[in-house]
C-alpha cells in the first residue's frame, strides 16, 4: 500500500494563497471588509494555510475579515447546511 504524502496539498494551498495577496493586495485596498467564517477540524499540519494567512494579514490585505472555528466534521457540516460557514 503507498502511502501518500500531504505535503504537496499544503504547499500549492500555501503557494495558492501567497499568490492570491501578492496579485490583489492592491484591489481589496479599496473595496469594504467581508466577514465570513470558517471552520477547521484541528490545529494540525493542514490548516497551517489559514493560520499563516491569519497572521501574515493576508486576509486583511484581501478585504476579509476571517474567524477561524475549530469544530468536528459533523458539526461543521450542519453548521454549512444552514448557512451559518462559508468555508
Amino acid at each position: 500500500m503507498v502511502r501518500r504524502s500531504a505535503l504537496p496539498k499544503v504547499l500549492c494551498l500555501t503557494s495558492a494563497l501567497l499568490l492570491l495577496a501578492f496579485l490583489s493586495t492592491s484591489q481589496a485596498q479599496d473595496a469594504k471588509i467581508t466577514k465570513i467564517k470558517m471552520s477547521y477540524p484541528n490545529a494540525a499540519l493542514c490548516c497551517l494555510p489559514i493560520f499563516a494567512a491569519q497572521k501574515w494579514t493576508i486576509f486583511s490585505a484581501n478585504g476579509l475579515e476571517v474567524l477561524a472555528i475549530r469544530m468536528g466534521s459533523r458539526i461543521a457540516a450542519a453548521a454549512l447546511w444552514n448557512g451559518e460557514l462559508v468555508v
